[in-house]
């Protein structure tokens, strides 16, 4: 009965998480936000294709994927809380490497049912690829959109939702430059947390 009422939950976070996705695809689009409009729906695809074809990842992991694009969105839209917070952005280049790696390490299961050795080094060359692929994105985004990816800002006194009003409080490069350092202690931290669960 416990375990079938945390299935619930759970389940009940990811659809939440897709209709939160979903309100918030129609929310920028209607604002303009037409770059954020593609990472919602990129979140979007990339959660509901695990969740209905990815058989072989645990309810966790799904979990997992969940809290990882809520954090993007309450930081970036709802809350708010890249602008509002200065070290959100670098708390979360901490913890996502972290969960990606779980992420990955359980989705290589498939490959590597037995190395356990070679299924975290392969999650461990996903994870990196992933978060310089997104240190990259950052920059294109920032380029094409004005996006204000790279580097940290708060916002200014007008309040405006497109930060044409904002305060930079770190510099591009340094930002990155953090981002990267804090990116790999998380890979790190993540690669002796699945270590130490394995050896129990």
């Amino acid at each position: 009965m416990k375990q079938n009422f945390s299935v619930f939950i759970i389940n009940s976070i990811i659809f939440l998480t897709w209709t939160l996705l979903v309100v918030s695809i129609l929310v920028d689009y209607r604002d303009g936000v037409l770059w954020r409009v593609a990472i919602w729906v990129i979140l979007l695809i990339i959660s509901k294709t695990c969740y209905f074809k990815a058989k072989s990842l645990s309810l966790l992991t799904h979990f997992i994927i969940a809290l990882t694009i809520l954090s993007a969105i309450f930081g970036e839209l709802y809350l708010e809380l890249y602008y509002n917070w200065e070290y959100y952005d670098k708390i979360l280049h901490f913890l996502n490497p972290i969960l990606i790696l779980f992420i990955s390490y359980d989705f290589l299961k498939r490959f590597f049912p037995k190395d356990k050795k070679e299924r975290i080094k392969y999650a461990i060359y996903v994870t990196i690829g992933l978060v310089l692929l997104w240190e990259v994105a950052e920059i294109v985004f920032d380029y094409f959109f004005d996006s204000a990816l790279v580097g940290v800002f708060v916002k200014g006194a007008m309040e405006d939702p497109l930060l044409s009003d904002r305060i930079e409080i770190l510099s591009p490069w340094l930002d990155t430059l953090y981002d990267i350092i804090l990116d790999f202690v998380g890979i790190v931290f993540g690669y002796f947390l699945i270590k130490k669960s394995n050896s129990k």
